[in-house]
This record gives C-alpha cells, sequence and structure tokens, in this order.
C-alpha cells in the first residue's frame, strides 16, 4: 500500500521495461522473468513474485511521466482535461503556438487550412472481460482516445441505421450487420492530420458494431 510501502523498484528497471515494451513488444511476465534470471540464473524461482507489483507500478510509472512533460506532475489539483496529455501535430497550423498574432489578417488564408481525415481498423477486436470494481483509469479522455463516459452516452442515445449493400456478399456491411455479443469492441476509428499523419488528440474511438462509432473531436 502506499501507506506501509514492502517493494520498491528503481527508475531504471522501469524505464528499461517501458523501452522493452515499445520497441520488442516484451509482456511484463517476460520482462519480469529475464530479471529473476539475471539475478539468478540457476535458481529463479526462489525470489518472492512480485508480478502483480510490477504490473502495476509500470503504469502509474508512464502516467507520472506523461504528467511530469506535459507541465501537470507537480500541481495535483490541476487536470489536464480533455487531450491534455496528448500532442498534436506541431506542423499544422496552432493559434498561439506556432503562428503569428496576426494571421487572421493575411489574406491567404488557405495557407491555415487544418485537414483532418478518419479512418478505422476493423481487425482490432477485443472480449468482453469481468469488470472488476476496483479497476481505475489512470487517464479518461486525457490521452488521444475519447472520454469513456461521454462516448458510451452518446451510444445510447444515437440510433442506428442499418446498413444496405446491393452486392451480394459486401464484407464490410455484412460484418457491421452481424451480431457479436462476446465483444466490446470490434475495431477502432481515429483522425489524423492529412498532410502529417500525425493522430489528433481526443479522437480515437472503439467501434461497437461495424462502423457505427462517433469522432468526439476537440479543436485543436
Amino acid at each position: 500500500s502506499f501507506k506501509s510501502p514492502k517493494t520498491a523498484f528503481t527508475f531504471g528497471v522501469l524505464d528499461h521495461f517501458h523501452i522493452d515494451a515499445v520497441e520488442c513488444k516484451t509482456a511484463v511476465l517476460n520482462f519480469y522473468s529475464k530479471l529473476r534470471r539475471i539475478t539468478d540464473n540457476a535458481f529463479p524461482d526462489r525470489f518472492p513474485d512480485r508480478y502483480q507489483g510490477l504490473m502495476r507500478v509500470s503504469r502509474q510509472w508512464q502516467d507520472l511521466k506523461s504528467r511530469k512533460w506535459f507541465g501537470f506532475g507537480h500541481n495535483p489539483d490541476v487536470e489536464p482535461g480533455k487531450g491534455g496529455l496528448a500532442l498534436f501535430c506541431a506542423a499544422c497550423p496552432q493559434p498561439g503556438i506556432n503562428l503569428l498574432e496576426d494571421w487572421k489578417e493575411d489574406p491567404n488564408q488557405w495557407m491555415y487550412r487544418r485537414i483532418i481525415v478518419a479512418d478505422g481498423n476493423f481487425s482490432l477486436d477485443h472480449m468482453k472481460m469481468k469488470k472488476n470494481p476496483g479497476e481505475v483509469a489512470l487517464t479518461n479522455g486525457e490521452g488521444y482516445t475519447v472520454e469513456s463516459g461521454a462516448y458510451e452516452t452518446y451510444l445510447k442515445a444515437v440510433k442506428e441505421v442499418p446498413l444496405k449493400s446491393k452486392c451480394v456478399n459486401h464484407r464490410a456491411i455484412s460484418q457491421a450487420n452481424s451480431n457479436r455479443h462476446n465483444l466490446d469492441a470490434t475495431g477502432v476509428g481515429a483522425c489524423t492530420c492529412a498532410r502529417h499523419g500525425c493522430f489528433v488528440p481526443h479522437c480515437v474511438v472503439d467501434f461497437q458494431k461495424g462502423e457505427r462509432c462517433s469522432i468526439l473531436l476537440e479543436s485543436y
């Protein structure tokens, strides 16, 4: 617990695991097994099990570093807000960041136009899992993914219109109209800037049934 900690992980170990996870796609269990073998390759099972602790601390460590990088690490009373822990495209026009103060007076307004495109991946299915009441989201709408509460409210209120196709077997439409009760997400959709391919903060959503989704796009 936070009041009486009994286990500690060094910053070096947490950074090492983060690089391994990003570059080598290393799972937590494999990384923990590697640590035990580095410590004692002959008898790695004689050490206490710290697998669950490493999973929890690694997520907290990444969240703390993100908040520090974006200026929220030393003031817990200030919340990042929607998309506050994500970077927008540095080359796209952003008032107050990379534009002059009198940019609205420029007759060539086409230079300041943003072009946003949306696309999705229908192969990223996610199975329904048992809800754990003790689970707490470290970031909810503060990164690239939309806020779950507002998105679920919209999906409950929106009226779904079944797609129809004149083709004999159109895979995308057939997939959209199929019932898959064992999945809580049938894919992922996102928005990016068309010029540079950078993701837009607070715009990534889970598809609930085929292409059924809503892009909750903030002003960036």
